[in-house]
């Protein structure tokens, strides 16, 4: 993660008030500094600080919108173009270096240091014109990648990035999303 001077950032530690801000905020970036404030029972200017200091620490990278499927150019199943996961075993565990790499490939939507068989997890969304064979093509040919599988993703079940609220309410809201595929997500954080 890299602050707005370009630094890489390991030590950003986010306060309980941090983490629900970005939860509302990822509910609905529209939101105002009034309405988070009342919500969070802080004042505006503690919630105008708290995201101006996250956008200045690269937490918060950008504020964005979520298109209806048919303007975004969607089938009616709400699949947008191919999406996978790549599994990477490395040459050496460097991480970094690949995913320093690979961080500003627009495909790039996800990117994980895992344990296991493998050493590091990218999801990627390309349009279904080939462009992920290309992509799998130039990341196999990185010089820390020694071996690459490729797990195409055929529907999406469940995505959550922020832990659930208790209650019934939180399962309704689950299953009506199990009926919703592929949705765009945060990128990760390594």
């Amino acid at each position: 993660m890299t602050g707005s001077n370009g630094n890489a950032r390991a030590d950003i530690v986010l306060s309980p008030l941090d983490r629900k801000l970005l939860h509302l905020l990822e509910e609905d970036a529209r939101r105002s500094y009034t309405e988070l404030a009342g919500l969070l029972d802080v004042s505006r200017m503690t919630v105008k600080n708290r995201i101006d200091r996250l956008l200045e620490k690269g937490v918060i990278e950008t504020f964005t919108i979520k298109l209806a499927d048919a303007v975004a150019g969607r089938t009616a199943g709400g699949s947008e173009g191919e999406t996978a996961f790549f599994h990477l075993k490395l040459k050496r565990p460097f991480c970094k270096t690949v995913y320093d790499t690979v961080r500003s490939w627009p495909e790039i939507i996800g990117a994980w240091s895992i344990a296991g068989e493998t050493d590091m997890t990218l999801l990627v969304r390309c349009a279904p014109d080939g462009t992920l064979e290309e992509v799998r093509d130039r990341l196999a040919r990185h010089p820390e990648v020694q071996s690459l599988s490729t797990a195409m993703i055929l529907r999406q079940w469940r995505h959550r990035t922020t832990p659930a609220a208790s209650g019934m309410a939180s399962v309704v809201a689950e299953d009506e999303e199990a009926d919703r595929t592929i949705h765009a997500m945060p990128e990760g954080v390594m």
